[in-house]
Parts: C-alpha cells; sequence; structure tokens
C-alpha cells in the first residue's frame, strides 16, 4: 500500500477545469481502486510559490506519514510556476522570486524531502501561452523566464539523483496553447495529457503500477 503527496500550486489543485479534478484528481481515480489502502493527496495550493511550500512542507507530510495504512510513500513536487512571474509587466522588474532564491528553495525542499523514507519525484513547469498571460491577474508570465528556472529545479534533481519529468520540453513541442484555459491553467485536454505522461513517468520508474 502507498500514498501519493502531490505538492504544488493550482496546476497541482486543477484550477482550469470544473469541477476541479486536475492530473491528481485523475492519478487518484487511476490509482486508489488498486489497492483499498492506497491514497493518493492533493496538497495544492492556488497562487502559492516555493517559499510558501516550504513553510507547509514539513507539518502536511509527517502527518501524513504518520498513518499505518501505508507501508511506502512518494512525494512528488511541481511547483515553481508563481515564482517565475512578475507583479506587474515584466518591464516594471517586480519579479516575485529571485533565481538565487529559487534555487537556495528548490535545494531546501530536496533535503526537507530526503528526510522521509519516500520516493521523491519533481515536475517540471509547464509552458504559458504568452499572448494571454502579458497581464494575467496583474501579474505577468514569460516562457524564457519559465524555462529558466525549471532549468534550476532539472539541474538541482540531477545533482541529486532526484527523479525529474521535463514537461516543459514536452509540451512547448505540442499543441499545448491549445489546452490551456486561460493561458496558464490547463483545461480538460490538458490535464488529461499531464496525466498519462505522469502516470507513464511513475509506473516506468517503478513507483506504480
Amino acid at each position: 500500500m502507498k500514498a501519493i503527496l502531490c505538492f504544488g500550486d493550482s496546476i497541482t489543485h486543477g484550477r482550469g477545469e470544473m469541477p476541479n479534478l486536475g492530473w491528481v484528481g485523475r492519478l487518484k481515480n487511476h490509482y486508489e481502486p488498486q489497492n483499498f489502502w492506497n491514497c493518493v493527496y492533493n496538497l495544492g495550493i492556488p497562487g502559492e510559490t516555493t517559499f510558501g511550500l516550504l513553510k507547509r512542507f514539513d507539518s502536511e507530510t509527517r502527518i501524513r506519514i504518520a498513518s499505518k495504512r501505508q507501508d511506502k510513500y512518494i512525494i512528488v513536487v511541481s511547483t515553481g510556476i508563481n515564482d517565475t512571474c512578475w507583479d506587474g509587466l515584466p518591464e516594471e522588474n517586480n519579479l516575485r522570486v529571485s533565481e538565487k532564491e529559487f534555487d537556495k528553495n528548490i535545494k531546501e525542499l530536496i533535503i526537507k524531502a530526503k528526510v522521509y523514507s519516500a520516493d521523491l519525484v519533481f515536475i517540471g513547469l509547464t509552458p504559458v501561452d504568452e499572448k494571454q498571460t502579458l497581464l494575467f491577474e496583474n501579474t505577468s508570465f514569460k516562457n524564457d523566464k519559465i524555462k529558466q528556472f525549471n532549468e534550476i529545479i532539472k539541474n538541482n534533481c540531477s545533482e541529486n539523483n532526484v527523479l525529474f519529468l521535463d514537461f516543459f520540453d514536452i509540451l512547448n513541442n505540442s499543441d499545448w496553447p491549445m489546452m490551456l484555459a486561460d493561458g496558464v491553467h490547463p483545461n480538460s485536454k490538458g490535464y488529461d495529457l499531464m496525466f498519462e505522461q505522469i502516470k507513464l513517468f511513475l509506473i516506468e520508474g517503478g513507483l506504480i503500477k
């Protein structure tokens, strides 16, 4: 029996479709019926940055791993898209989180996660449709910045032997803009694609069936 803890932001939460099943809900529907005690937790908080995740990571993880119903755990971390954005337009130079801060936060998340006897997986950042994201809810997203932060996650995972699914390259070479509800969040087709890729990645990694 395994529990899968899915940490992240609004894309983990499932924003962009109603009801917001998201890729985590699809994973839950796939995985939990395989065993009565299998459990998938959606721990996505819309709008959160890596600073917010660091504050709650231990408390969220500790209480779930304390359960005696599961004997193995998988921690999936899908965070960073909100760190990449500017408040206002990019030329105003109000980047929410600096590259140096982001790198430090990812390193700390990996250290925190490795304290627990769990398999650790990081999910890469997803591209946006810039035609809709300048401005987006008084913030701005650009793919070159997202790619830069994605590389920071990728490099840290490589250095620490952590599994990493590079969504940016996968989705940047597809019809991804047509699978977005608002330029940032996937629609149902987008979440279908994300789920299939994540499921395959976890199966090939020997983490689930």
